[in-house]
C-alpha cells in the first residue's frame, strides 16, 4: 500500500463522515422542528378548548339566568309572590355567578391575542358585551319588559355565541 492510498482511503473515509454528519444534524433538525410543531399545535388546541369551556360555562349559566328570569315572570303572572320572591332570589343569585364568570374573560382575550387570533378575540368580546348587556338589563326591573325584548336579547346573544363558536372552530383546525 502506497502513501497515495492511504491518502485516498483517508479522504473517503473524512467526506463520508462529513455526509454521515451532515445528514445526521439536518435529519435531527428536522424531527425537532416536527416535535416543536406538534407540541405548539397541541398546546395552542388546549387552549382554545379552555375557552371553549368557558364559553359553554357562560352560556349554562346565561340559560340558567334566562330561566330564572322567565320563571319570576310566571310566577308574578300567576300572582303567587311567595314562588315568585324564591324565583327572584334565585335569579340575583345567578346574576353574581353570571358577573363572577364574565370576570374571566379578560383572561381568554389575552390567550386568544397570543395566539394571534384577533378575529376570535373581537368576537369573544362581542359575546361577552351582548351577555353582560343582558344582565344589566334584566336586573333593571325585569316585569315590565315585553317577551319581544327579551326574544330580541335572546337572538342578539345567540348570534355572538354562534359566530364566536365559528371563530374559535377554525383557530382549532388551524392547529
Amino acid at each position: 500500500m502506497t502513501w497515495i492510498d492511504v491518502v485516498d482511503s483517508a479522504v473517503k473515509i473524512g467526506l463520508g463522515a462529513i455526509l454521515a454528519g451532515a445528514f445526521t444534524y439536518l435529519n435531527g433538525n428536522r424531527t425537532l422542528d416536527s416535535e416543536r410543531r406538534t407540541r405548539l399545535s397541541t398546546l395552542r388546541r388546549d387552549h382554545i378548548e379552555k375557552i371553549l369551556e368557558l364559553v359553554a360555562e357562560i352560556e349554562n349559566k346565561y340559560s340558567l339566568h334566562k330561566w330564572r328570569l322567565e320563571a319570576y315572570r310566571f310566577w308574578l303572572e300567576k300572582g303567587d309572590g311567595t314562588k315568585a320572591a324564591e324565583e327572584q332570589l334565585e335569579f340575583q343569585a345567578m346574576d353574581k355567578q353570571l358577573y363572577l364568570t364574565l370576570d374571566r374573560f379578560p383572561k381568554a382575550s389575552s390567550i386568544l391575542l397570543l395566539l394571534g387570533e384577533q378575529d376570535a378575540d373581537s368576537l369573544l368580546w362581542s359575546f361577552r358585551d351582548a351577555v353582560d348587556e343582558w344582565v344589566q338589563w334584566s336586573v333593571l326591573d325585569p316585569t315590565v319588559f315585553p317577551k319581544e325584548d327579551i326574544q330580541s336579547k335572546v337572538r342578539v346573544i345567540s348570534e355572538a355565541r354562534r359566530k364566536l363558536l365559528a371563530a374559535l372552530s377554525r383557530a382549532w383546525t388551524q392547529s
